[in-house]
């Protein structure tokens, strides 16, 4: 009996030692350079942020794919006979992130961070969002897990040697996502609906210290109205504006909302009211603003008004000046900037010099 308790008594002391020295040896593991390093990359759209996390494997003078990364693999676990997802990188899973929700491919994809696979193939490939983000690489993949899948076909490009991610053709809603490795890339297409984004950012902002403060609405007004976009939100915003500074820059927002809305007789009302109660520089930046929209004629019709308004202002000569050499009236030009050469303070004269001998 003794025998046998000593035999477990060493059994226990055996195995006790065996897992703290495995603790022992896992605590004091020390901190390495890897030889497939992190990266990330993130992209801003609009309001929107689009991060890919990854580690970057060197083609290290092997052939890639089709051998380090085979085509069509099935030889990895997975047991069911179709082609095994590749962890699109190294180590721990790719993830790909989206703060707001995305069209990826054409299809929708919700806000938040996914588990990046790729399948490769001789002809499409197909990539996999999953909803399991913290697994290592591909191994545990789990076809359960899926959130999305979509077929892209890569295209040969110039060779890369670090596994890379790039963000290429940038628009204003949009953004081309490409792994690149040795000679290929496998190119996405991730797009935002920006005016939405935007407008629901408005209305967050609105609720906050923001909203008590008249140019906040009508920065927003203006928003939907340069994109012709949520024109009924804009017309709240316009006379919240109002409501709390019935100026110039607040009426003509309203105005041009109303016109756009098919109201011309009162964006009229609305911009004759503006042009009798606005000053000299808020009547000058209206004739700017419709020079930026293209408006030249118009322009010169305010620009001409404030000169009467103000005959011996300088600046409103400057202005007119500007606007007829945008017309081409280079006659008409030159006579307003000579004009607003003689009203000008000292420091402005060289200036009108120099734009007079370009006309």
């Amino acid at each position: 009996m003794a025998t046998k308790s000593f035999y477990r008594f060493t059994i226990v002391v055996f195995v006790l030692t065996l897992v703290l020295n495995i603790v022992v040896f896992a605590q004091n593991q020390l901190t390495v350079p890897r030889v497939s390093p992190h990266a990330s990359i993130t992209q801003t759209i609009g309001l929107s942020t689009i991060t890919i996390n990854y580690h970057r494997p060197a083609v290290n003078e092997r052939e890639v794919w089709g051998n380090l990364v085979p085509y069509g693999l099935t030889n990895l676990g997975f047991g069911n006979g179709n082609p095994a997802p590749w962890r699109a990188g190294a180590n721990e899973n790719t993830t790909i992130s989206f703060s707001h929700d995305a069209i990826v491919s054409g299809n929708k994809v919700e806000a938040g961070t996914y588990g990046l696979h790729m399948i490769p193939l001789q002809g499409e490939w197909t990539i996999i969002f999953s909803n399991q983000t913290t697994a290592w690489g591909s191994y545990f993949y789990d076809e359960a897990e899926d959130y999305l899948r979509f077929n892209v076909s890569p295209q040969e490009t110039d060779f890369t040697e670090w596994l890379t991610y790039t963000f290429d053709d940038i628009t204003s809603n949009s953004v081309i996502a490409s792994l690149r490795w040795e000679n290929l890339m496998i190119p996405f297409k991730i797009e935002f609906d920006l005016h939405k984004i935007v407008i629901e950012s408005f209305e967050d902002e609105l609720i906050g210290s923001a909203g008590f403060f008249w140019n906040a609405y009508n920065q927003a007004a203006t928003y939907c109205i340069n994109n012709n976009v949520y024109l009924d939100k804009a017309m709240v915003w316009a006379d919240k504006a109002i409501s709390l500074n019935r100026t110039l820059p607040t009426l003509i927002t309203k105005s041009r909302i109303l016109a756009a809305s098919g109201k011309e007789d009162e964006a009229d009302k609305l911009v004759s009211e503006a042009l009798q109660i606005g000053s000299e520089n808020e009547v000058n930046m209206y004739g700017y603003q419709l020079l930026a929209q293209g408006n030249v004629d118009k322009a010169i019709e305010i620009f001409e008004y404030n000169i009467d308004r103000n005959p011996e202002s300088w600046n409103v000569y400057d202005s007119l000046g500007e606007a007829f050499k945008n017309k081409g009236e280079i006659e008409k030009s030159r006579d307003a900037y000579k004009k607003a050469k003689s009203l000008a303070p000292e420091s402005q004269k060289a200036r009108i010099d120099q734009i007079l001998s370009t006309l």
